[in-house]
């Protein structure tokens, strides 16, 4: 048995005879009924008699010897660690098992086994007033000098076995119990976030949708206005969209949408890099120039360079590498932003002629929460930056040294030129394509807004903030189309859908909802729902929603 030899001498709790061999005999207590065995209880604090199965044949004689026999191996072989204890809690006998986590140690005491000695002598305690013990979890600690998680039960026997056997001891290695319940509770708790994420980004895209519909329907009535406001709408169009990716990015990530193939996604590299500047110009020109600091802008850009990226995602990455850039040149500086093509890849370097950063810095800089910026930053910027290129079969890394400024250079995947080009948009609907649309929404703001602009398409528009009501309407009037909401009190979008169907079998029925990206690639028409578009919807989607569903 290892390190720790059982005094052969010592009675076998097994046989109740000396041996050098140590091994069962055919010795059975005199006091005990012809067929029963005599077995250690924890749950009695000693002994007990198992009977013979009833279902075995009662012509079959029971071997006593045999059945010791398989007692002492099921002891010897247990996956739990097993051993008996004396008084002064030294081993008397162990299992394998037990052997193994004792070998290496000075000596036989059961305290060794563990990190806190005081656990063992309050088990001790316990055991010999109430029978029996037991601690859920604490620390063992192996001859070896690894520690890991059991579950340990003593028994005091009582009356004390031959030989002082006071006490068994009953361990279970926990770790991987403990492991795989802490895998499952941090699944819930995803689970939990994915359900909050689906509330919040509901609300939010509501949000979203009031600020781009209304700044569409700005730019419409200011079409003749100064360019320089005109720009101004479209950045702000720009940010919230780019917010509403950013929301379904989170629903992806809690799984709460499936997220759009890469194979549809195209950006042209000199267009986000203008675009970005125009979006941060608050920042690294109006603010900096107030404070007597210039930062010059030099592009270097390919009009071909096209990688296959998502627009938001890789606006978001040059945005925190614009705002780096800006932070590392305090008395003014050149931004550089050059593009290429380099075989099957596109390839943006952005250079500054700021402070740069030795070795060890860099090392770190991808570290989620590292910053060299002070407590007012999170230091999230580039660990995002590097998971969202990862996230595209891309790869960032970084150029720099003190005093010399920084490159970051971001290398994608390469796209068709062609693929990225934006689609001529289709072209609204006519007066004579005057529809009676039904739209129903709990969001007041929201209502109103798709109100206004589907009148300015030119249709007749009943808005409803109540559900209920709407479902009163589609019993007493006919519609030509119907948007609803999915999640509002009382009726929900489902249940108008199915109204509408019940009652008009042929009116489209589209779902505008901010929960819907979960639904998009789903066939809903057996739950009466024709199309599913998510919020926040701009006035082309809208458009080109009218069109489709015209005739």
């Amino acid at each position: 048995m290892g390190e720790f030899e059982v005094d052969q001498r010592v009675p076998s709790l097994f046989t109740g005879e000396t041996g050098a061999s140590g091994s069962p005999s055919a010795h059975v207590q005199k006091d005990l009924p012809q067929g029963h065995i005599p077995i250690a209880d924890p749950s009695r604090g000693g002994t007990r008699n198992m009977k013979p199965l009833k279902s075995m044949p009662r012509t079959l004689p029971v071997d006593s010897d045999l059945a010791r026999k398989v007692l002492f191996e099921v002891f010897r072989l247990s996956p739990y660690g097993l051993g008996v204890l004396d008084a002064q809690a030294r081993f008397v006998m162990a299992n394998d098992v037990l052997d193994s986590w004792l070998s290496g140690t000075a000596e036989a005491k059961a305290e060794s086994l563990f990190e806190d000695c005081e656990v063992l002598r309050r088990l001790v305690f316990r055991a010999q007033s109430a029978g029996s013990a037991r601690e859920a979890d604490t620390t063992a600690v192996d001859g070896q000098g690894r520690r890991f998680s059991v579950s340990v039960t003593l028994a005091s026997l009582d009356p004390p076995l031959e030989h002082g056997a006071n006490f068994l001891l009953i361990m279970e290695d926990i770790t991987e119990k403990k492991a795989y319940s802490q895998q499952l509770l941090r699944t819930e708790k995803l689970a939990s976030l994915g359900t909050m994420a689906g509330g919040v980004a509901h609300d939010f895209n509501n949000i979203l949708m009031t600020i781009l519909g209304n700044t569409q329907l700005l730019h419409k009535e200011l079409s003749k206005a100064d360019p320089q406001v005109r720009r101004r709408l479209q950045n702000i169009e720009k940010a919230v969209l780019d917010g509403a990716h950013v929301v379904r990015r989170l629903q992806v990530f809690t799984g709460k949408d499936s997220g759009v193939s890469k194979s549809e996604e195209k950006t042209l590299i000199h267009e986000a890099v203008h675009d970005v500047l125009e979006l941060t110009r608050p920042r690294w020109k109006n603010a900096l120039e107030k404070q007597g600091r210039r930062v010059e802008i030099v592009k270097e850009l390919s009009s071909n360079a096209c990688a296959a990226i998502n627009a938001a995602d890789f606006r978001e990455v040059l945005t925190n590498l614009v705002f780096n850039a800006i932070d590392a040149m305090p008395h003014g500086g050149v931004l550089r932003f050059r593009s290429y093509e380099e075989e099957d890849q596109v390839v943006l370097e952005v250079t500054d002629t700021g402070v740069g950063m030795d070795e060890p810095t860099q090392k770190r800089i991808f570290d989620p929460f590292f910053t060299t910026k002070g407590a007012c930053n999170s230091g999230l910027g580039l660990s995002v930056c590097a998971g969202l290129i990862q996230r595209w079969s891309g790869h960032l890394g970084v150029r720099s040294a003190p005093g010399k400024g920084t490159t970051v250079t971001l290398r994608l995947p390469a796209a068709r030129t062609q693929a990225c080009r934006p689609a001529i948009p289709k072209a609204g609907p006519v007066q004579s394509m005057r529809k009676r649309l039904l739209v129903v929404d709990d969001d007041r703001e929201v209502l109103e807004l798709l109100g206004d602009m589907l009148r300015l398409m030119g249709h007749t528009v009943t808005a409803l903030h109540d559900p209920r009501r709407a479902l009163e309407m589609l019993v007493a009037q006919p519609f030509d189309l119907v948007l609803t909401d999915l999640g509002m009190p009382d009726v929900n979008g489902w249940e108008v859908a199915a109204c509408a169907k019940k009652h008009q079998p042929k009116v489209p029925v589209i779902l505008v909802s901010g929960w819907g990206s979960q639904y998009e690639d789903e066939d809903l028409k057996d739950r009466g729902v024709d199309f599913v578009c998510s919020k926040p919807l701009s006035y082309q989607k809208l458009l080109e929603i009218m069109a489709r569903f015209a005739s």
